[in-house]
C-alpha cells in the first residue's frame, strides 16, 4: 500500500467483516532477506565437446551365443570422450556410405603388454601369463564354474583378422589399466589353429561381452568387398569417422568353425 509517499509491503494476516471490514497486516521488507551482491562472475563461452576418430575394430569370430547369426561379424569401438552412439557405415567403393547400423555401448580394447606364447587346449594354460593394458574398463577373477560358463573371455589378434580366444579364471592388477591374467583357458570356440607362437606384445585385445555389436549383413554379402567407416552417429560420414584395420566385409566370414565348449559367452 501506498503511505506517505511511499510503497509499502504488507502481508495480510486477517480480515474481518463486522460495521467496518478490519484488517490485520505485517509490515514486511523483502530486501532484508536478499543475499548480499557477489563478486562479479567471469563470464566465459561454452566449449563444444569434441568428438575424435574412435578406435575401432571389426572381427570375425565363432558364433559365441545361440541368438546371433553364425555369419555376421561383430564391431567394436573405444572413444573419449564417448559420443554416445556410433554409427556404422559401408561402401562397396570409397564414397556413397550408407549407414548399416548403430551402437551404444563403449568396448574393453587394449593391447598385449609382453609377448604372449602358445599353451595347451582342452585344459587349463597354468605356464602362461596374459598381461594387457586396458583403454577402458576393469577386470576381475572369477570362479571356475563362472568360467567354465563363459566369463572372462577375450580376443587376440595373433594377426591381422586372425583372433584366438581366451579366457582367464584369474586377474591381478597391476597397475592402472593393466592386468596379469593366469588360469587360463586357450584356443576356445575352435580357435586353437588362431594361437600366435608368439602373439606380439602390442597385439589387440578384445574383451568379449555385450558391449559388442552384432553387424546385420546378410548371406549373400558374404565374399563382396566393402569399405567400413565407424564414427559419432551425430556426425555425418566424412567427418569423424575411421576406416577400421578389416576393411573387407568377407573378413574370412566363409570359414566354419568347430564349437568345443559345451556353453557360449554371455553377451
Amino acid at each position: 500500500m501506498e503511505h506517505d509517499g511511499r510503497l509499502v509491503d504488507l502481508r495480510l494476516v486477517s480480515i474481518a467483516d463486522a460495521e467496518a471490514r478490519g484488517i490485520e497486516a505485517v509490515r514486511q521488507d523483502r530486501a532484508t532477506y536478499d543475499l548480499p551482491p557477489g563478486d562479479p562472475r567471469v563470464a566465459s563461452l561454452t566449449r563444444a565437446v569434441v568428438f575424435g576418430a574412435p578406435d575401432a575394430v571389426l572381427m570375425d569370430l565363432p558364433q559365441l551365443t545361440e541368438d546371433q547369426p553364425a555369419h555376421r561379424p561383430l564391431v567394436a569401438a573405444h572413444a573419449v570422450p564417448w559420443p554416445g552412439e556410433m554409427a556404422v557405415f559401408r561402401s562397396p567403393s570409397t564414397d556413397g556410405f550408407g549407414l548399416l547400423t548403430t551402437f551404444g555401448s563403449c568396448a574393453r580394447i587394449g593391447a598385449l603388454v609382453s609377448d604372449f606364447f602358445a599353451g595347451p587346449t582342452s585344459r587349463f594354460d597354468l605356464g602362461n601369463a596374459l598381461v594387457i593394458d586396458l583403454l577402458t574398463g576393469t577386470l576381475e577373477s572369477v570362479t571356475e564354474l563362472t568360467l567354465f560358463g563363459g566369463a572372462n573371455a577375450l580376443a587376440i589378434e595373433r594377426a591381422p583378422v586372425v583372433w584366438e580366444i581366451v579366457q582367464a579364471g584369474a586377474a591381478e592388477l597391476l597397475a592402472p589399466g593393466q592386468y596379469r591374467l593366469t588360469r587360463l583357458l586357450r584356443g576356445q570356440r575352435g580357435t586353437e589353429d588362431a594361437m600366435g607362437n608368439p602373439a606380439p606384445a602390442g597385439a589387440r585385445v578384445v574383451v568379449l561381452d555385450d558391449s559388442l555389436a552384432s553387424l546385420p549383413i546378410a548371406e549373400a554379402d558374404l565374399g563382396i568387398p566393402w569399405n567400413w567407416r565407424i564414427g559419432p552417429a551425430s556426425r555425418p560420414v566424412r567427418r569423424c569417422t575411421r576406416q577400421p584395420r578389416a576393411r573387407r566385409a568377407d573378413l574370412d566370414i566363409g570359414r566354419f568353425w568347430i564349437a568345443t565348449d559345451r556353453q557360449s559367452f554371455p553377451r
